[in-house]
């Protein structure tokens, strides 16, 4: 019997000796199909549960294409001895890229003045407010695959930086980045008073595994330097909503660029698109939406599939 692998994303892995059965959601598959697929691939926004692995009699594979596991019952796979894998490296460098834009345009006002040209035609010239990168202390929270490519891109700039990760050593970072004017902290809150930008990088680790979230709470509020920037490209629960609006309309909090909602797509009449639109920046989940990288995750699955079938 050739082994179906069911593929959720619209990816097309060229896997000889296989039969490739593409998938909109684990609830959409036919129940017969269902008992039939020995690899399941699945999106970050796939909830994989005890509930949806009803069915699934001949799974052996499970592998998300994206990183994290926080909508994944982890112990439910290891219950059905199914071999489990995220695929966080291929997004990673279009992830930090667009973190590195997002910052750069809330720190260069690039939105508001390019709206002031086009819908008003104005050609306004603010006088103050800019930054420069190289003047700030930046905080990067989570330092992985995307979190220590930003730490890359912006250690160009020669800002005071900071690096919080629970899951790292501390040894880790003095090894692998020389880096003047950088340092890991083992907590945050000593440090938010002198910081002017926080980068929240850190993908969720499960539904029982909380040490990042959230970490924009009313706590966060107390602590922060008034005017802080957030920058968020990584999980919506790493933010508290109403902190965040508190935190805006209080200016302890001078901007946020996101690129993760709560609710995605973001519902039109949200307070985040009908307030502070000078700023706030906004992207609909756009950071791993490159050609390269979607390139790369082809390559990992196909790479995936392969390796764990063997030891499997």
């Amino acid at each position: 019997m050739v082994p179906i692998i069911g593929i959720q994303g619209g990816f097309q892995p060229q896997l000889p000796g296989f039969h490739i059965e593409p998938i909109s959601s684990i609830e959409s598959i036919d129940l017969a199909l269902k008992s039939k697929i020995s690899v399941l691939v699945t999106t970050s926004r796939q909830a994989v549960t005890e509930d949806e692995l009803a069915g699934f009699d001949a799974l052996r594979v499970h592998i998300r294409a994206a990183s994290g596991d926080e909508n994944v019952d982890l112990e439910a796979l290891r219950s059905r001895d199914i071999r489990h894998l995220a695929l966080p490296e291929p997004y990673a460098p279009a992830a930090a890229q667009h973190t590195m834009a997002l910052m750069l345009g809330l720190f260069s006002k690039l939105p508001m003045v390019d709206q002031y040209i086009k819908q008003k035609h104005a050609w306004i010239r603010p006088d103050i407010g800019f930054h420069e990168i190289s003047e700030l202390t930046l905080g990067i929270i989570g330092f992985g695959h995307v979190g220590s490519r930003v730490f890359q891109h912006l250690s160009s700039f020669c800002p005071k930086l900071w690096i919080y990760d629970p899951y790292r050593e501390s040894s880790l970072y003095s090894k692998e980045f020389q880096i003047p004017h950088a340092q890991y902290v083992s907590e945050i809150s000593h440090h938010l008073p002198q910081t002017d930008v926080v980068v929240l990088c850190a993908a969720s680790r499960s539904a029982t595994s909380r040490a990042y979230l959230p970490v924009i709470d009313k706590a966060f509020l107390k602590s922060a330097k008034p005017g802080i920037r957030i920058i968020n490209t990584s999980r919506a629960e790493m933010i508290d909503e109403e902190s965040l609006m508190e935190g805006l309309t209080s200016e302890v909090i001078g901007g946020c660029a996101l690129d993760v909602f709560w609710e995605e797509p973001l519902p039109t009449d949200h307070w985040l698109q009908t307030r502070f639109s000078d700023r706030v920046i906004l992207s609909p989940h756009l950071g791993s939406r490159t050609a390269a990288a979607r390139d790369r995750m082809v390559r990992a699955i196909e790479n995936a599939v392969n390796q764990m079938l063997k030891v499997s």
